[in-house]
């Protein structure tokens, strides 16, 4: 994968997991961060993107 494909994909799993933790937030009023936490991994899982992977983007 080339750095450009990495920066897309960190792009679109954090725009989908901020959507659904934002969600997550108003339906239960759960707090944030725990939310984000949970939506991270719903992210890497719609996107077919491994979680330890998703973390090595950032390395």
């Amino acid at each position: 994968m080339n750095n450009k494909e990495i920066l897309e994909i960190r792009k679109q799993v954090l725009s989908i997991a901020t959507s659904l933790a934002l969600q997550e937030t108003e339906r239960t009023g759960e707090d944030y961060s725990k939310a984000l936490n949970k939506a991270l991994d719903e992210a890497c899982i719609r996107l077919g993107i491994e979680h330890k992977e998703f973390i090595k983007m950032f390395i």
